[in-house]
């Protein structure tokens, strides 16, 4: 019986030691299966990660985009309605020196000496001269300044002084109102004074 029992606890013992082996067979394969698993769970969660990085990266830099282009454009408003003042306070000045030379002897001489100018540049006649209504006490002069027959009228639309020429009938008009000489030096202030957008 002392072999039997022998026997039994070689066999015993040969089936654990071989149920051992194949546990712990099982086991590594588990745990290389899991490394696998958890690999390639890390390798998808990394592309997805990358992908979402990179999706995150172009809203933001859209956004960066968005943002600059818009401040850039509030600055030019800003620079733009800056300028706008200062060339409006500039001409205001001006604009307010040109009435005050109006109420001169010299720009009386000024407008005879304008016409007889644009008189002998022009070979119109029977042109009205328009002029203002403080200018209009100076009819006689104007005509002998001309040098042709014209007549001289007030007109409604000129503020500062100067004249325009002009026959409807022939499509004749020179304008040659110091409101025109004006605008033309405002023009030529806002495209030359380096005071760009």
């Amino acid at each position: 019986m002392a072999n039997e029992e022998y026997k039994l606890a070689k066999f015993q013992a040969a089936v654990f030691a071989e149920i051992d082996a194949k546990a712990a067979q099982l086991e590594r394969e588990a745990e290389e299966l899991k490394e696998q698993e958890l690999e390639k769970t890390k390798d998808e969660q990394l592309t997805k990660s990358f992908y979402l990085i990179q999706q995150k990266t172009e809203e933001i830099k859209k956004e960066y985009k968005h943002e600059v282009a818009k401040y850039s454009l509030e600055q030019k408003h800003a620079v733009l309605m800056k300028r706008n003042e200062l060339t409006n306070n500039i001409f205001a000045n001006v604009k307010q020196q040109i009435v005050d030379y109006t109420n001169t002897s010299e720009y009386k001489e000024y407008l005879l000496s304008s016409i007889s100018h644009f008189a002998k540049d022009a070979s119109y006649e029977n042109l009205d001269i328009m002029v203002t209504s403080k200018d209009l006490a100076f009819a006689d002069e104007i005509k002998k300044a001309f040098g042709k027959d014209c007549n001289v009228k007030e007109s409604k639309t000129i503020e500062l002084g100067g004249f325009i020429a002009c026959n409807t009938e022939q499509g004749i008009y020179f304008d040659e109102t110091l409101e025109q000489k004006l605008a033309e030096q405002k023009k030529y202030f806002i495209e030359h004074s380096q005071l760009d957008i």
